[in-house]
């Protein structure tokens, strides 16, 4: 009996000793390997974190449209006056809403639609306000405008004199 105690102390002592070497050689390992895998995750977090201000940092830095005010404008030709701006384009009807900020627009007017990628003149063969048609557009009024060419939002409208 006295032997049977003594064999599991022996081995309970045992035990203990390989769990101190496997705690000892394997746990550093992986201790090791979380904390490295811990900074690789921060680092890549860090590195999301730094383009997500990037990316804010430059939209702050665009010019905004304020609802009613109209964008700064580039000095027209001497033969142009600035009549209105392109708010919306239905493509399928090949239709620009304008809205008129000054002077008068009238069918069988030339007018020039410029923007950043856009660039075009016509002559007006169409005006329609509050789905109306109209042979002349007046300061103040958002009207439609049948266009040949794809026309975007912000493009300026010109009325070539």
């Amino acid at each position: 009996m006295v032997l049977a105690g003594l064999l599991v102390t022996v081995l309970g002592f045992v035990v203990s000793l390989l769990s101190l070497a496997y705690a000892l050689l394997f746990i550093p390992n992986a201790a090791t390997r979380f904390l490295r895998e811990g900074e690789e995750h921060t680092a890549r977090l860090t590195g999301l974190a730094e383009r997500y201000r990037r990316v804010l940092r430059a939209a702050m830095s665009r010019p905004r449209l304020v609802a009613g005010v109209v964008p700064p404008v580039e000095e027209p030709a001497p033969t142009e006056e600035a009549v209105g701006v392109v708010t919306h384009y239905y493509s399928d009807l090949g239709v620009a809403v304008v809205q008129m900020n000054k002077g008068a627009l009238r069918t069988n007017d030339r007018i020039r639609i410029k923007g950043q990628t856009t660039d075009r003149t016509q002559v007006v063969g169409s005006i329609e306000y509050e789905h109306q048609h109209v042979d002349q557009a007046e300061a103040g009024q958002c009207v439609g405008i049948k266009v040949f060419d794809h026309a975007r939002v912000h493009d300026i409208v010109y009325l070539v004199k």
